[in-house]
């Protein structure tokens, strides 16, 4: 008789921290600003000058949030897989200097964030009621979702080296939640993003 074919072997559990790690992937997105979507709108090539300006402004602030996400989550990503890897005891001992310099990276990101949401509002204030005011608003809020994204992600790396959390079983709790949060808060900022750019859409037909 022919023995029955082995089962698989099962696939290893995969732990709390590994899928934080997988998540970081949406974490160094790249998010594009109002000139990306500039082209082929007829009201944005008529702006108003001050209008224009601020928007420049908005896209100068959110290039150097970007630049600093993609800087500091490598370190982000390398401090989880280390914790995952080694323990927290090692990362703390042997990799702190990376994870400080990833919560800075991270706390600089969501400050140019904010800025680039606070230079389009300022436009939007300038622009009268329309499509392109509605484009400023939906960007804006998106901005401001993704600054919390960073910030959370400032706030796990402070965690990382929290003293006070003695264990990894006092830890993981706490950036599990944090983590959740943030992904939370990052689908609301991706769907104002699309809401902006079907405005924008919209505005080119």
């Amino acid at each position: 008789m022919n023995e029955p074919a082995a089962s698989p072997p099962a696939k290893p559990k995969m732990s709390p921290v590994a899928r934080i790690i997988i998540a970081v992937a949406g974490v160094v997105a790249m998010v594009g600003g109002i000139l990306q979507i500039k082209k082929g709108m007829g009201e944005m090539a008529g702006m108003d000058p001050a209008v224009e300006s601020l928007t420049k402004e908005s896209d100068a602030a959110l290039a150097d949030g970007n630049r600093a996400t993609l800087e500091g989550a490598p370190l982000f990503q390398a401090a989880l897989e280390a914790i995952d890897k080694d323990g927290l005891d090692a990362v703390r001992a042997n990799r702190k200097a990376d994870v400080q310099k990833a919560g800075t990276l991270f706390g600089k990101a969501a400050e140019n964030f904010r800025l680039a949401a606070k230079k389009l509002d300022e436009a939007g204030a300038l622009e009268a009621a329309g499509k392109l005011k509605a484009v400023f608003a939906a960007k804006s809020r998106s901005y401001l979702r993704y600054a919390e994204v960073k910030a959370i992600n400032q706030e796990i790396c402070a965690s990382v080296l929290d003293e006070s959390l003695k264990t990894m079983n006092e830890v993981q709790p706490k950036i599990l939640a944090d983590a959740k949060r943030r992904d939370d808060l990052q689908k609301v900022g991706d769907a104002a993003t699309a809401e902006a750019q079907k405005l924008a859409d919209e505005m080119k037909k």
